[in-house]
């Protein structure tokens, strides 16, 4: 049974409790399923993620991200293995990962930078300029592991993250956005 619809037409194909722990890892705890712009959905709901983490701790915000990673990974790999999708656009947990990047080194004080992450994260995934998109295309090689296959549908969001923190930085050094 092959699947490449929507989230909310794969919700009703959920069976077991660990395909919906999947679901809900891999769509960004439900912020994958707005019906339009699911990656800008996902970018958002990980935006107001990362504004409240601002300030806490480093080590408990780092275990967040990396646990997120992890269990995103596994979700997806799951969703993969069980319904033979690849990459689908409510799949966004590697929204959340890439825009947790973007968002780094933030000054409190300077809030509104916060939008130039996003709109640089959001750029940088839409476009895929260069190696971006070659990651992105690893995502969908048949003959890789559902691991790698959905290591690489999220390492094309943190090379993105990437390239949005060098904006982010660069505007918290030479600008006075705030």
């Amino acid at each position: 049974m092959k699947i490449r619809s929507n989230g909310w037409r794969m919700v009703r194909r959920l069976v077991t409790y660990k395909d919906g722990f999947a679901f809900t890892l891999a769509s960004g705890f439900g912020s994958g399923l707005f019906p339009v712009a699911a990656g800008t959905s996902g970018s958002i709901a990980a935006l107001i993620v990362v504004i409240c983490l601002h300030g806490l701790p480093i080590l408990p915000v780092l275990g967040f991200w990396v646990l997120l990673f992890i269990a995103g990974l596994w979700g997806i790999k799951h969703l993969d293995q069980r319904f033979q999708i690849r990459d689908p656009g409510f799949v966004v947990v590697d929204e959340w990962l890439g825009m947790a990047i973007a968002a780094i080194g933030i000054p409190p004080e300077r809030p509104a930078l916060y939008i130039v992450a996003f709109l640089a994260f959001r750029l940088f995934d839409v476009w895929k300029p260069g190696p971006i998109r070659s990651l992105d295309q690893l995502s969908k090689n048949q003959n890789a592991s559902a691991w790698m296959r959905g290591f690489w549908v999220i390492a094309d969001d943190l090379a993105a993250g990437l390239l949005a923190l060098a904006v982010t930085q660069a505007a918290i050094h030479w600008t006075k956005i705030g």
